[in-house]
């Protein structure tokens, strides 16, 4: 019985691999490094959103109230890429509008943009790290943002 139960399985691993490799594979940057030197902290002294690293890195850079903070650049509704918006970030597929701080303003999204642990190097470059997610309760770390001013 069990060699029959290993000898049918066996014969199922070249049909669970093809099943496998027709998957979607999840949009978003394809393998984006961990820690982002994102340059030096004074290319972001003005307010606003620098979308530099959206694509390649999964990230935009958002400067508000003195605050520079690093959010996902992905809607947390259907994982789009967001763009730039005179009032702050919009999902262009499903609407979803976001603010400077990366709260939901309008929906269909639920959920605010995840943010990123972020510090100043020695020379004053400022470093992203896409492996540490910080949800919101999290806000308040002093790692989840730098002072620009």
């Amino acid at each position: 019985m069990i060699t029959t139960v290993r000898t049918s399985l066996f014969s199922l691993c070249p049909l669970l691999l093809v099943m496998c490799s027709c998957t979607s594979i999840p949009s978003g940057p394809a393998n984006p490094p961990m820690r982002v030197d994102a340059g030096p902290l004074d290319n972001y002294a003005l307010d606003g959103v620098y979308d530099r690293f959206a694509r390649s890195n999964g990230f935009m850079l958002v400067t508000f109230g003195g605050k520079l903070v690093a959010m996902s650049a992905q809607c947390p509704h259907d994982g789009q890429f967001l763009q730039k918006d005179r009032r702050g970030l919009k999902c262009p597929v499903d609407g979803s509008e976001f603010n400077e701080a990366g709260n939901v303003k309008t929906g269909p999204a639920h959920d605010a943009l995840v943010r990123y642990v972020m510090w100043l190097d020695s020379s004053r470059h400022v470093f992203v790290d896409t492996s540490k997610p910080l949800i919101e309760p999290l806000w308040r770390r002093t790692d989840s943002y730098l002072m620009v001013r």
